[in-house]
């Protein structure tokens, strides 16, 4: 749940958070996070957990997920859950974007009402990125 392609778009950077957690559901690339995070010294500010989005508790400020769409579409419950303010959502081609709108209750801004509305999107060749933000 946290990659991103550029997430200094929006205005976000590593340093803005005290502490940040990694969900991974493939051993080999926690393993693989695990190295990352110690090579960049950031071992105190960073926990990796090997499970699906249901292996966390609680709710956070920011949950970034880079999954393929169908997955993104099939975990939607749980990644909602979990977030209470901004979503960045990658790892889908545009015209699946309809479809993930759905799954995520996310509607564009100033129309509909839905639980989410979309910020801003970005395409970079053929994948999209799209910004939600938790209606308050």
């Amino acid at each position: 749940l946290l990659l991103c392609t550029r997430p200094t778009r929006w205005g976000y950077t590593f340093e803005m958070w005290t502490s940040t957690t990694g969900v991974e559901i493939d051993e080999s690339a926690v393993a693989s996070a695990r190295e990352n995070v110690t090579l960049n010294g950031v071992d105190d500010r960073v926990s990796l957990i090997h499970g699906d989005a249901g292996a966390v508790d609680g709710q956070y400020p920011l949950v970034v997920a880079n999954i393929l769409a169908k997955i993104l579409i099939e975990i939607a419950p749980s990644i909602r859950a979990r977030c209470n303010g901004d979503l960045i959502l990658s790892g889908l081609l545009p015209q699946q974007r309809a479809d993930v709108l759905v799954a995520y209750d996310a509607v564009p801004m100033g129309e509909g009402d839905g639980e989410m509305v979309v910020i801003d999107e970005l395409q970079e060749g053929e994948w999209l990125v799209l910004l939600l933000r938790r209606r308050t």
